[in-house]
């Protein structure tokens, strides 16, 4: 896969999960996620993440997770490089 393909991938698999919260609680997600991942990290960038802008640092990715309480992600090598 290309860095691109990737990017597009990571974002599906975080807004198919969006999609499964409702829409009040999204904001609420986003910022938790924002919050614990801290580094500069900030709503801009989740909706970044969120539309395709860029690639979820792997980090990101498991603090996403843990936010969510469940897998999210695809971990392989691939994904995670």
């Amino acid at each position: 896969m290309t860095l691109n393909e990737i990017k597009v991938a990571e974002a599906q698999m975080l807004n198919d999960y969006l999609d499964t919260i409702p829409s009040c609680d999204r904001k609420y997600f986003a910022r938790e996620v924002v919050k614990r991942c801290g580094n500069g990290i900030t709503m801009k960038t989740f909706y970044n993440w969120k539309y395709m802008s860029c690639r979820i640092p792997v980090f990101a990715k498991k603090i996403i997770e843990e936010v969510a309480g469940r897998q999210i992600f695809i971990w392989d090598d691939e994904f995670t490089s």
